[in-house]
């Protein structure tokens, strides 16, 4: 008998594992809480079921294996945030390798991980509240001075800037708007509201082996149309010594989280002062073929690999001399209309993708996931690649139909 994958989640950005485990002679069962979900065409079986919910995932899945016979190999949920805490709780059951339950609610929820980074200079202020209790909302509960400055407000548990506003100081009928907008988002009903830190947000890309972490890329975000939606990547020409800030600090948050194995996701801010903050930090591939294909056409290394080595545990290649390319992926964000076409020219140095299908039904971009696709772009160095950029911009073209 063929051994079996499972894989929590299965849409667009975990469909690449299924294929990948399929090409390697395993047999993959796929489940996610979409009946359309863009890996069932290429899975041996699948399962609906709320993945969101790990206690229902592990029930559905247990007696899936059960009915027939099977004992997986290996789960995976590689570069999807909903399907960590219960693809965790299906490794633990069956004792196998990548993060189990307790690592994975640290690596998903922001709460729990301003509580274990409490004190460090790199975590702002920050109030939790319970979404049942929005009443609460009264300067009365808020320590000496916190409204008094810029606020951001987010949903405890959730990604891709969902649910995300940016409060004004001293505007608390704004704040209770914005608490009410990220409560909608929350699984579990908690948001938190966060000292607003002004400075450059980048990400961090890396892989931790036997607890030491090997930084692989630093980007720079570059916004959008909507403040909180990233709309590029860019490779960050950074000082030696603000790169050695980002790296220690980031193995700094691995270390209080007790991360020692896996692929890390990290999401920082430098401010001003050259101070390095995290914004969070998640245990798993980015979205947006990121992880899929942005990170080795940056830099060589074989992340998506990895990825799968640390969940089927097989030995992970170490990461060695690793030297970004000038690179950048750039999305493009969806607008109101029906889609006919993305046009990405075909240049040497660039790969484009469209990712939605002709006629989606669009609305203007809120979240990192209203995008239609992507190029990614590779150049000599930073001059040649905006040059490069300049040029993809104004020769793509987004064919729409309109009402």
């Amino acid at each position: 008998m063929k051994p079996w994958i499972i894989h929590i989640g299965s849409g667009q950005w975990q469909q690449q594992a299924i294929i990948a485990m399929k090409q390697r002679g395993y047999k993959n069962l796929a489940v996610d809480g979409n009946p359309h979900a863009a890996g069932f065409v290429h899975a041996d079986d699948t399962l609906v079921t709320d993945i969101l919910n790990p206690s229902l995932t592990l029930h559905t899945v247990i007696n899936y294996c059960l009915l027939h016979k099977i004992v997986p190999n290996a789960i995976f949920s590689i570069a999807n945030e909903v399907g960590q805490v219960s693809a965790a709780t299906l490794r633990q059951h069956f004792a196998l390798a990548g993060v189990h339950a307790e690592l994975a609610m640290k690596l998903t929820n922001k709460a729990l991980q301003r509580q274990l980074y409490q004190g460090q200079r790199f975590s702002p202020h920050y109030q939790v509240f319970d979404t049942n209790l929005l009443d609460r909302l009264i300067p009365s509960h808020f320590p000496d001075g916190f409204l008094q400055q810029k606020l951001i407000v987010k949903p405890v548990d959730a990604s891709g800037s969902r649910g995300i506003t940016i409060v004004a100081p001293s505007e608390i009928n704004e704040l209770r708007q914005a608490a009410e907008y990220a409560s909608h988002c929350s699984r579990t009903k908690k948001i938190i509201v966060e000292q607003f830190i002004e400075g450059q947000e980048y990400t961090l890309e890396s892989v931790i082996i036997e607890g030491r972490t090997h930084p692989l890329l630093i980007t720079k975000k570059v916004q959008g149309n909507c403040g909180t939606v990233s709309r590029m990547l860019m490779t960050a020409e950074l000082p030696n010594l603000t790169k050695q800030a980002i790296y220690d600090t980031v193995a700094n948050a691995h270390r209080l989280l007790q991360y020692e194995n896996g692929i890390s996701h990290a999401e920082i801010i430098v401010d001003n002062n050259k101070q390095v903050w995290i914004v969070e930090v998640a245990g798993r591939g980015a979205g947006w073929a990121v992880s899929e294909k942005f990170i080795e056409f940056a830099t060589g290394y074989h992340y998506f690999d990895a990825s799968l080595a640390f969940n089927l545990g097989e030995r992970i290649e170490i990461p060695s001399s690793i030297q970004p390319s000038s690179c950048c992926i750039r999305f493009f964000e969806t607008q109101s209309g029906e889609l006919i076409e993305l046009s990405i020219p075909q240049i040497e140095g660039v790969y484009g993708e469209q990712i939605l299908l002709k006629g989606a039904k669009m609305h203007d971009a809120k979240t990192d996931n209203d995008r239609i696709g992507f190029a990614m772009l590779k150049a000599n160095c930073n001059k040649q690649l905006i040059e490069k950029l300049d040029h993809i911009e104004a020769q793509t073209q987004v064919v729409l139909k309109t009402n």
